[in-house]
């Protein structure tokens, strides 16, 4: 089921070819309120330059193409979106399906800090028909709201 199904009525929901729930939320929630085509994501943190330990985001694809990962609490669900005007990644996590440890390793100071560039799985970059996109590394401002955890990444794009 897709994440947003848990929280809100949406009016419609297509599903691509390859398996991407592709939503157009219609929801009260202010944050998702007029935003077209955000996606059903599997987000493991840490760095992909340390087997996934650390800060930042190891890997980022579609709704479970991410296999189980060794590292407990570290893997969650997530709604991303690419936003062409600001050249960024957005990415929107709900702090009731996240580990307590997650979120204070991550979230609790009010920074997300990436130590290394992260690639977008190829399954997300055909869904927003890019080559291949790339978050950059930096520390990012955490926002909540209404039990929503948001963070906007910069990315380059091919």
């Amino acid at each position: 089921m897709p994440l947003y199904k848990h929280y809100f009525d949406m009016n419609c929901t297509t599903n691509t070819a390859n398996g991407l729930a592709y939503h157009h939320a219609t929801s009260p929630a202010s944050w998702l309120n007029g935003q077209p085509d955000w996606m059903d994501s599997d987000v493991v943190f840490g760095s992909p330059r340390n087997d996934c330990e650390g800060t930042g985001i190891c890997r980022i694809s579609g709704f479970n193409s991410i296999q189980s990962t060794k590292k407990t609490c570290r893997k969650t669900r997530g709604l991303a979106r690419f936003d062409a005007s600001s050249n960024s990644i957005i990415i929107q996590f709900r702090r009731t399906m996240m580990c307590p440890r997650l979120y204070a390793n991550h979230f609790y100071t009010g920074r997300f800090h990436m130590s290394d560039p992260c690639w977008l799985g190829k399954d997300l970059c055909r869904k927003i028909n890019q080559t291949s996109v790339c978050m950059m590394p930096g520390t990012y401002a955490v926002q909540e709201k209404d039990g929503w955890i948001r963070v906007v990444i910069p990315v380059t794009t091919m």
